[in-house]
């Protein structure tokens, strides 16, 4: 924890300097503008010249506050999570207390409702995991035929039941296409 603290704190400092680099950079080129515009070429040069040595020094700190934000970052994902105080100490899944079960009798189903659901949609067709892995990558599924249609319908009708929630904004007439 003192690790992720100090160099959160380095980040932050880090990160602060450059915007304010950033700033003072930003300025700069807006005074070497006017002064181009006024005719003043030398002193316009100048600037230039400062405002490339901050820029220069504004890569590093960029540059060092993002090493420390990754290294904080590993730091952080190493931190564990802490049980709550009146959680029960168990070591297997075995040790672990069943507060409630509500409406669960897994004697009730029989083995044809204990097919995953993708499974189904693949044997029926109306689901596509192979082409979705292809095209997007893991974790994404495809609908077909009658699934897509299913899917557009529970879209519509997501939205028909929560119409009330939200106020959609028409244009103004003059601004709507002529027929």
């Amino acid at each position: 924890m003192d690790r992720a603290a100090e160099l959160d704190g380095l980040v932050r400092s880090l990160t602060a300097r450059r915007d304010g680099l950033r700033a003072e950079i930003r300025t700069i080129s807006n005074e070497v503008g006017t002064l181009f515009r006024e005719g003043h070429e030398e002193e316009a040069g100048e600037l230039q010249a400062q405002s490339k040595l901050l820029g220069e020094q504004e890569k590093d700190l960029d540059a060092q506050a993002g090493e420390l934000a990754a290294e904080l970052r590993e730091v952080m994902l190493r931190i564990p999570n802490l049980p709550a105080d009146d959680c029960p100490d168990g070591l297997t899944a075995a040790d672990n207390v069943v507060m409630r079960t509500e409406g669960y009798d897994p004697d009730s189903y029989a083995g044809h409702q204990r097919t995953p659901h993708w499974e189904i949609g693949e044997e029926l067709g109306i689901l596509d995991t192979e082409r979705a892995v292809k095209l997007s990558g893991s974790m994404f599924v495809m609908y077909r035929r009658a699934g897509a249609a299913l899917v557009r319908a529970l879209c519509q009708l997501a939205l028909d039941r929560n119409a009330d929630l939200y106020e959609e904004i028409r244009p103004p007439r003059s601004c709507a296409p002529t027929p």
